[in-house]
């Protein structure tokens, strides 16, 4: 079975399902291009033809085709009529799809933000015909590809991208509030980001959907809570609503984090996580638990300040080209050249001695770092973690990286003395 959207697009393959619809491989014939094809359901769970694509799985195979009757909107007219301040709704309705493709589309011709090329109706159905990037994801590429950790040069390029778009969104007065590596398309080559995914966008400077989004990138003033003296419950402490743009360069600074060194800092930026508690108590806890140079450490402590004393998207621009040097594990490499890393040293014998830690066979940076013993258990949460274990050691090679982007170090009520920045 082959299915025609309008007349115009084929849907080849489903390559995405989630609560809110399905995403497809397809092609456009107009454009001569191949697309992904989002369809969001209309009446707030998914509809029959949804379902009956996830059943059939998708195939070009074949010679019978069945056309989606849709009929294409004008973009335009979308922005114009769905791009207006409004409360996100925990059902989704009608107006709320339409409002998501509508913030989308008034910045989607900035370079690094995912295109828009049609959009389709049908009586049940919404389809949204956007750009294609078969790398997938920035996640993908950070924990299966190897392509960033410790590569200062395509760090500083894919984050001035990141920090490009979102000031564009900002200066558009649209807040995209889910900014996560899942939500960063990557292009073939690794040299092209884009942000995708405004099911959670908004274009109020203020929000009160507080924990709506991924913990590891959300932070603090969206996830604590208090309990009011009045009625004895739990409240979120910032009752009067949070800034989404500051919230956006906070989601930005765990990202740069995650490009670095391949991991999180915290579970939750919330003052019930040990972790985050340390870092608010020791201003050099970042360099102590990750490999990251001294000037990208006072980068993040910007970043990661109260929402009055953080640095807005434009401010953030500036303070991070003024670092030349993110990762404190200086480990150049071509983007898709093999990486070799340094022999374990063989026992003497007689009449051999040991490699000296200095000889051409081994790397000083690498060798100088221990490796922790400690084994930690990955929490499950969001679309980040699968709760397996994993060793936790600080060394650059890919094999000993974890699959999933490694959560902090398990620290105690009393965090250590400090000791040295080598020293993870």
């Amino acid at each position: 079975m082959k299915y025609i959207l309008g007349g115009t697009v084929s849907l080849n393959a489903v390559i995405g399902a989630g609560a809110y619809g399905v995403v497809y491989r397809g092609f456009c014939h107009k454009r001569n291009v191949s697309v992904a094809v989002k369809a969001l359901p209309l009446n707030g769970g998914p509809s029959t033809s949804l379902d009956h694509c996830k059943q059939h799985h998708l195939s070009c195979g074949g010679e019978e085709v069945e056309c989606i009757a849709g009929v294409e909107l004008d973009l335009n007219a979308v922005v114009k009529n769905y791009a207006t301040p409004c409360l996100l709704s925990q059902g989704r309705p009608r107006s709320r799809l339409y409002r998501e493709v509508a913030l989308h589309a008034k910045v989607h011709s900035h370079p690094n933000v995912v295109t828009i090329y049609a959009l389709f109706e049908s009586h049940d159905t919404l389809y949204v015909v956007m750009e294609y990037f078969a790398r997938g994801d920035l996640f993908h590429a950070i924990t299966e590809l190897h392509w960033y950790v410790h590569n200062d040069d395509m760090i500083a390029t894919i984050y001035n991208q990141l920090l490009s778009a979102v000031g564009y969104c900002h200066s558009q007065g649209v807040y995209h509030c889910d900014l996560k590596p899942e939500n960063v398309l990557v292009s073939n080559d690794g040299t092209r980001v884009v942000i995708s995914d405004f099911g959670l966008a908004t274009s109020q400077l203020e929000c009160h959907e507080y924990g709506c989004g991924s913990s590891f990138y959300m932070s603090p003033e969206r996830l604590d809570t208090v309990v009011k003296p009045s009625t004895g419950k739990r409240t979120f402490a910032s009752v009067e609503g949070f800034s989404t743009p500051k919230a956006d360069v906070w989601a930005l600074g765990i990202i740069l984090l995650n490009l670095t060194c391949g991991r999180n800092p915290w579970k939750r930026a919330s003052i019930h996580d040990a972790s985050y508690r340390a870092f608010l108590k020791d201003g050099y806890f970042l360099e102590r638990i990750m490999p990251i140079s001294p000037k990208l450490a006072q980068f993040l402590k910007r970043v990661f300040a109260a929402p009055s004393r953080r640095p807005s998207i434009d401010e953030a621009r500036i303070l991070f080209n003024r670092i030349s040097q993110f990762s404190a594990i200086r480990k150049p490499f071509a983007l898709h050249s093999p990486i070799h890393y340094p022999q374990k040293p063989q026992r003497p014998v007689a009449n051999i001695h040991p490699p000296s830690p200095q000889s051409p066979g081994r790397d000083p940076h690498i060798s100088a770092v221990p490796t922790l013993s400690a084994m930690t258990s990955i929490p499950s949460s969001d679309s980040i973690c699968s709760g397996v274990q994993t060793p936790l050691c600080p060394s650059p090679p890919p094999e000993l990286y974890s699959k999933i982007l490694l959560p902090p170090i398990v620290i105690h009520e009393q965090p250590p003395k400090r000791f040295h920045a080598n020293v993870l």
